[in-house]
């Protein structure tokens, strides 16, 4: 499996650029782990999560 490098992400890509990028990637993985994305960048009063279910 080939790993991105998302510090060489395409020139002058900006921080956000990068991170999309990275998240992207996860969420592929987690994907191919037989998870299933209910929500992105779930707000709670604490802080933004993820939700996933097994």
């Amino acid at each position: 499996m080939a790993l991105w490098n998302f510090n060489r992400a395409a020139a002058g890509a900006t921080t956000r650029v990068r991170g999309t990028a990275a998240e992207d990637a996860a969420l592929a993985h987690l994907l191919r782990a037989g998870l299933t994305l209910l929500e992105r960048n779930y707000r709670t009063p604490a802080a933004a999560a993820a939700r996933s279910t097994w």
